[in-house]
């Protein structure tokens, strides 16, 4: 693997709508090993929601496949991230996120989203890198440090 894949360790932001709801998630690659497997943590919050996330995966041929299983076993929304990488593996972050559907009536999610019966939704999604979550990202900081503190 290059040597630029260090440049993936780091936080990630990434905002996006579901249907009229403005999401926010931050995402946390912690390491990833010579093999290219990677490990993280993700948080994403919602106006009525918040979650915390485990994130594992694996780096492959420029694309991190991601799947982000909740901390706590009592919320059943995971996610799959197929992402690829820009600007030297520093830049940005961007593909397709699969996630389940809420429960109904479900929103109208716009052209851009790929609905699979009644259960799973994909959309295009962009990560950037920030430097300094506590300031670029301080709602989503505040939820990542309440749940993985201790």
């Amino acid at each position: 693997m290059p040597s630029s894949v260090g440049n993936l360790i780091g936080y990630w932001r990434c905002d996006w709508d579901y249907a009229s709801e403005k999401c926010q998630e931050l995402l946390h690659i912690e390491r990833i090993d010579a093999l290219g497997r990677v490990m993280g943590r993700r948080v994403s919050k919602m106006p009525k929601y918040q979650y915390a996330y485990d994130v594992s995966g694996i780096l492959y041929s420029e694309r991190l496949h991601l799947t982000a299983v909740p901390s706590s076993q009592n919320i059943p929304i995971s996610v799959s991230l197929v992402l690829r990488v820009a600007g030297n593996y520093a830049d940005s972050l961007t593909g397709i996120a699969i996630r389940p559907l809420g429960n109904p009536p479900i929103p109208k999610l716009g052209r851009n989203v790929l609905v699979y019966g009644d259960e799973l939704w994909a959309s295009i999604v962009e990560y950037m890198r920030i430097s300094d979550p506590a300031i670029e990202a301080a709602d989503l900081w505040k939820i990542y440090e309440q749940s993985h503190s201790g």
